[in-house]
């Protein structure tokens, strides 16, 4: 959703990942057979707020329907607080947490606000990695995902050293840290 993040694009290139601004990518040339790993949808910004979020809105949804309905896809949301509370893509995010394993389309999304995000990214999800968060309020969040023991976790997401995270497997209540 940022006009510029240099992290982002590192990120997409060292993947391997083709950015395009706008949704469905454009069709590769027929001489050019190397299919790219991934996307990323960066929608060029104008720098006026009402127009980018309109524009980021319909480009995202564009796509988040896309792969929702083709299957066979993993979207991964960054900054899902952004899509939720500042372009409204509440519905169509909900849609993919709690239909789209059917679908065979999976939603992986980062959040630096888990008060700010449906309880659904929690409780629809198999893995999640939480890092320490200084927030009380983030972390009473946290105890509310289910399959786990809540004090458990926000103990351990409070003494998380600043490379690490807290993994969870909800299906066998699995937990680990991880440090990079």
């Amino acid at each position: 959703m940022k006009p510029r993040d240099s992290t982002v694009k590192t990120w997409s290139e060292t993947a391997g990942f083709k950015t395009v601004r706008s949704w469905p990518p454009p069709p590769s040339p027929s001489w050019w057979s190397k299919k790219p790993a991934g996307y990323v949808l960066w929608p060029k910004h104008s720098f006026d707020p009402q127009r980018d979020d309109y524009t980021l809105y319909v480009q995202f949804r564009r796509a988040i329907l896309d792969c929702y309905k083709r299957g066979k896809r993993i979207i991964f949301a960054d900054e899902a607080a952004g899509l939720i509370n500042e372009l409204q893509l509440n519905r169509e995010l909900i849609a993919v947490w709690t239909r789209g394993r059917s679908m065979e389309c999976g939603l992986w999304t980062a959040s630096q606000r888990p008060t700010h995000i449906p309880l659904h990214a929690y409780t629809q999800a198999e893995h999640l990695f939480l890092h320490n968060d200084p927030d009380e309020r983030a972390r009473d969040r946290f105890s509310e995902i289910g399959g786990v023991d809540p004090k458990l976790v926000k103990a351990i997401v409070a003494s998380l050293d600043l490379h690490q995270w807290l993994y969870l497997r909800r299906s066998d209540r699995a937990l680990c840290i991880v440090q990079k």
